[in-house]
C-alpha cells in the first residue's frame, strides 16, 4: 500500500504537505513521497522542512541553492530543536 502511494508523482503542494504531515507517515513513506514529488516541490522550503521533520536523510536531496540559504538553514535548525524539546517532555504535539 505505502509503496503504491509513494509511487505517484505529484506537483500539488497542498496534497504533498498533507501527506507528509500525516501522523502515520513513516520514515520510508516520507522518503518515497518526497522523492516522487516534482522538482519544484523538492526545492520548496516548506516541503523540505515538513519532510525533514519525518526523515532527516531527505536533507541530502535539498538543492544546493536552498542549503546555501542561511535563513532556511536557521529555520531548519529551529524546527528540529523545537521538536526535540517537545518530544523530550513526552509531548506528541507538533508546533510546526
Amino acid at each position: 500500500y505505502w509503496q503504491r502511494m509513494g509511487d505517484e508523482m505529484t506537483d500539488n503542494k497542498d496534497e504533498l504537505l498533507k501527506k507528509l504531515k500525516k501522523d502515520g507517515c513513516s520514515f520510508r513513506m516520507c522518503y518515497l513521497l518526497f522523492s516522487n514529488a516534482s522538482k519544484e516541490l523538492r526545492a520548496d522550503k516548506e516541503v523540505i522542512l515538513a519532510a525533514v521533520k519525518k526523515n532527516g536523510g531527505i536533507l541530502e536531496h535539498a538543492s544546493k541553492k536552498l542549503l546555501a540559504d542561511k535563513e532556511f538553514v536557521l529555520d531548519l535548525l529551529i524546527a528540529k530543536s523545537l521538536l526535540k524539546c517537545f518530544h523530550s517532555f513526552g509531548n506528541t504535539y507538533d508546533p510546526m
